[in-house]
């Protein structure tokens, strides 16, 4: 897991996004983006799925077409290119109501690279905070976020964790 989030820290596209927070420390792309963008993305046929990236960590893309016999597919990824894989090294993609939930134990596929992608998508837009279940995961910014005043505690504490 660990591998991948450090895949992430900067993707293709992202680095004229990228801003400074302070001198030093990395940027990052504001705002998590949704990459289904068109609201006729299908999901209910079960083909999307991640596809293992070494500079990504995952890139997302469609079952174009699956070999007859074989656990062999063709994906479009969304970045444009078509890949060859075996089925098995291919995880469930979610579909986009699941982006940035508070509760990664609430996604439909629980798998490596949903769990990264959800991380992901929260981290750029400074939620570093998220659930596993029972467990909180946070990821470290590495600069100061505006959450830790006097007037944003005041509205967690003595709250419980749905309220």
């Amino acid at each position: 897991l660990q591998n991948r989030l450090n895949g992430h820290k900067i993707g293709a596209g992202e680095l004229a996004l990228r801003t400074s927070p302070s001198p030093g420390i990395p940027n990052k792309p504001k705002g998590g983006q949704n990459m289904f963008a068109q609201n006729d993305v299908n999901f209910t046929d079960k083909k999307w799925v991640w596809v293992p990236d070494n500079k990504e960590g995952y890139i997302a893309g469609y079952i174009i077409n699956e070999e007859a016999g074989s656990d062999v597919v063709n994906v479009r990824l969304v970045n444009g290119r078509e890949t060859t894989i075996n089925i098995n090294d291919t995880e469930k993609v979610n579909p986009p109501k699941f982006d940035r939930v508070d509760d990664m134990a609430d996604l439909g596929y629980l798998n490596e690279a949903s769990v990264v992608h959800n991380l992901k998508q929260r981290f750029f837009d400074d939620l570093i905070y998220t659930y596993s279940g029972l467990f909180l995961v946070a990821v470290n910014p590495y600069y100061p976020l505006p959450i830790y005043g006097r007037e944003y505690i005041s509205g967690y504490k003595n709250k419980k964790r749905n309220e």
